[in-house]
């Protein structure tokens, strides 16, 4: 997934100041930044710690 966009549907927050959301082919990915709940984004994913995707918004979907 490393270096790949992926549109994001967020559904809340995560550890810290972070957001998680799911990709459409549900799978969870989280971005260092709030973004509300029910918002869609473009997500590029920069590293996976454990199992979870650690994005960077790109824009808005």
């Amino acid at each position: 997934m490393i270096g790949k966009e992926y549109e994001i549907l967020f559904e809340g927050a995560a550890r810290g100041n972070a957001s998680r959301g799911k990709t459409r082919g549900n799978k969870d990915v989280v971005v260092q930044e709030r973004i509300a709940p029910r918002e869609i984004r473009n997500v590029l994913i920069k590293e996976v710690k454990g199992h979870t995707p650690i994005g960077e918004v790109t824009q808005e979907a």
